[in-house]
């Protein structure tokens, strides 16, 4: 997992995920908005949709800019490289960046692969396995 600088307090996260007609099923993408606003790293979170939800993309980068925020960092919500992640994300970000200027708006890796991935889908499967026993 890289380490960097932290992100000045003056920064905007966005989450980016893919969404569900079902709001139930977008619940646990708003329970991590919010812890990460617990931890006021941050000048304002905000979650924005791949177009199942609102707010969109767009939408979300304009509410955070806005705010006042001085750069927008983009984090995909996804684990696979897809569509979304090689080309729809890349080319909303270049859009959102012309739209914003001179506002950055930085778009970060998706979840991918991350050693703490491995623990979680552990604890799944022993979760599993304790609920069937």
């Amino acid at each position: 997992m890289a380490t960097g600088s932290p992100p000045p307090a003056s920064s905007g996260l966005l989450l980016i995920a893919h969404g569900s007609p079902d709001p139930a099923a977008n619940q646990p993408i708003e329970a991590v908005a919010q812890r990460i606003r617990e931890r006021c790293l941050y000048q304002e979170v905000r979650v924005g949709f791949l177009g199942l939800n609102a707010p969109d993309i767009p939408t979300a980068i304009r509410l955070l800019c806005e705010r006042g925020v001085r750069q927008v960092i983009a984090v995909p919500y996804l684990l696979q490289l897809g569509g979304h992640v090689a080309e729809d994300l890349p080319q909303s970000i270049t859009t959102a960046q012309i739209q914003h200027a001179p506002i950055p708006i930085l778009l970060s890796e998706h979840l991918a692969y991350d050693p703490l991935l491995v623990t979680v889908i552990a604890d799944r499967a022993k979760e599993s396995v304790s609920s069937s026993a």
